[in-house]
């Protein structure tokens, strides 16, 4: 991807078992409107609940 404005296109996943998926696309048009994208990026952590959050060790039944 060259140098000029950019976009991106982000998302967050949750799973109890597998943990929170923070992602992220970049892109750009090119003169035509065709997008062009970058390479995605991909972050993985683990669930670490909170007792102030609901589901919270504090909370659970």
């Amino acid at each position: 991807m060259g140098a000029g404005e950019q976009e991106v296109i982000a998302w967050l996943t949750y799973d109890a078992d597998d943990g929170v998926d923070y992602g992220y696309l970049p892109y750009t048009h090119q003169p035509s409107g065709e997008p062009v994208f970058g390479a995605h990026t991909l972050v993985t952590v683990a669930v670490q609940p909170y007792h102030e959050y609901p589901g919270g060790p504090c909370c659970a039944p």
